[in-house]
């Protein structure tokens, strides 16, 4: 296992804890801004876990066509943009199909980078899996945590919706850098 694909790898749940904790914690935001009620709420979040579970169910294509790590930090990119998006949710409407395209990137986030990690388990030899999602949870922590405090100092809901979905799609673009240009199977495949 490279320390490349390790941080490669590190860099995306990282990207998608990030993305979980600004999101959550915009919720009461988006509301207001698109005058969205309680249960409209509850829909927008139907809607991104419809997304998530639609992308989870048909992630291992992309894992067999393009390898995991690649398909994680592209999935990660997304999610970034996605959040950015969201500052442009004005009505229910829009608000649930940008929840739904979150939910997509993330679902795709999530199986792909998983499927990563326990490919680099196995090949370390070694547990490595909890220190990932512990990467994931610092990441919701701090983003949901920076969000509040930005807030109550007077920066926009918006604008801290661009800087996290950017800060995501950066670290997704250096995260590609360190993973394989083609899936392993391929890459060991005769032929």
């Amino acid at each position: 296992m490279t320390f490349g694909r390790r941080a490669a790898l590190s860099g995306c749940f990282l990207a998608g804890g990030l993305g979980i904790g600004i999101w959550g914690a915009n919720l009461p935001a988006l509301g207001r801004r698109a005058s969205m009620s309680e249960g409209d709420i509850g829909i927008a979040l139907l809607c991104f876990a419809a997304g998530a579970v639609l992308a989870m169910t048909n992630a291992s294509r992309l894992i067999a066509r393009f390898g995991a790590g690649r398909a994680a930090a592209t999935a990660a990119g997304l999610f970034g943009l996605g959040i950015m998006s969201v500052t442009q949710a004005g009505s229910m409407a829009t608000a649930a199909v940008i929840a739904a395209c979150l939910g997509i990137s993330f679902g795709t986030l999530d199986v792909t980078m998983n499927s990563e990690a326990a490919s680099l388990e196995r090949r370390a030899h070694r547990p490595i899996m909890a220190s990932l999602h512990a990467i994931f949870s610092l990441g919701t922590l701090v983003s949901s945590m920076s969000y509040g405090a930005l807030v109550a100092a007077g920066i926009s809901d918006i604008a801290c919706l661009l800087l996290a979905g950017g800060l995501i799609a950066g670290g997704a673009l250096i995260s590609w850098r360190g993973v394989p240009r083609i899936p392993e199977e391929a890459a060991l495949a005769p032929g």
